[in-house]
This record gives C-alpha cells, sequence and structure tokens, in this order.
C-alpha cells in the first residue's frame, strides 16, 4: 500500500508542478530550502506507529496518519524533482543548456529502464525476465540482472 500512496502522490506532485511554478526561476535558493525541508518528514516517519515498536514511544497511533505522510512526501518529491528538471537548463550557461538537456534526458531513460524491468520482473517472474531482457537488450545489461 506503501508503494501505491507513493507512486500516486508522486504522479499527483509532477502534475502540479507542470501547472503550478513556486518558487520561480529568479529564486533557486528557495527551490533549495524546500527540498531540504523534506528531511522533516524523516522524523515524522519516526514517530509513526510500526509493529515493531512496541517499546518506543510514537506520536501518531492511526495508520491513516502514515499514509497521508506518505502521499504528502511523495507528492513533494515529484513537485521538486520535476522543478528541479525544469530548472536545471536554463540555470546553466548557454553553451552547457544541452548538455545538461542531455543527461537530464539520460537519467529519465534509465529511471524508464529500471522501471521497465521492475516491472518485467513483476509480471513474468525471474526466469522470464532474464530471456527478456537477452532479446530486448545487449547482453550487458541481462548480467546487471542478478536472478
Amino acid at each position: 500500500m506503501t508503494f501505491l500512496l507513493f507512486f500516486i502522490g508522486e504522479t499527483f506532485g509532477r502534475i502540479i508542478s507542470s501547472k503550478l511554478h513556486r518558487p520561480s526561476l529568479k529564486y533557486p535558493r528557495r527551490l533549495f530550502i524546500i527540498c531540504l525541508l523534506r528531511f522533516i518528514f524523516l522524523f515524522l516517519f519516526a514517530f509513526c506507529n510500526f509493529p515493531i515498536t512496541k517499546d518506543r514511544l510514537y506520536a501518531f497511533k492511526h495508520d491513516a496518519v502514515y499514509g497521508i505522510i506518505v502521499f504528502i512526501f511523495a507528492s513533494s518529491h515529484g513537485y521538486c524533482n520535476s522543478l528541479n528538471f525544469m530548472y536545471a537548463p536554463r540555470r546553466v550557461q548557454t553553451e552547457f543548456s544541452g548538455t545538461v538537456g542531455a543527461l537530464m534526458m539520460m537519467v529519465c531513460t534509465l529511471k524508464y529502464l529500471k522501471l521497465k524491468i521492475n516491472f518485467s520482473y513483476f509480471l513474468f517472474g525471474r526466469h522470464l525476465l532474464r530471456a527478456h531482457l537477452l532479446v530486448h537488450y545487449s547482453p550487458m545489461v541481462s548480467s546487471l540482472c542478478t536472478v
């Protein structure tokens, strides 16, 4: 359930970032501060009620609070990540903007490949995944998958 909430929240944050560009490109330090403030979520997760924390104190007894925290954390991740991807090519000198854009595209491609491999593992299982990688990708990529 946590993964589902995270992926829905991250998608929601990315959709919001396509409509709302705050902080703007003129104030990059504000975006950096917002990204740093996300460390607060580590402490919020520590105060959630987990089954193995019977001896520790926790502030949030209900599991719905944990789900809300995960959703807000994921939304802020999607929002900040998308804004950083949008602003990065414009924050460098013009002769380097093409290189930064190409690097960002490479990161997106690797994320897509990782997502496709994970989905194939879930869908096909271990043995069919290895055969799928051998057919569609280079032997180097299939050797990265330890099955």
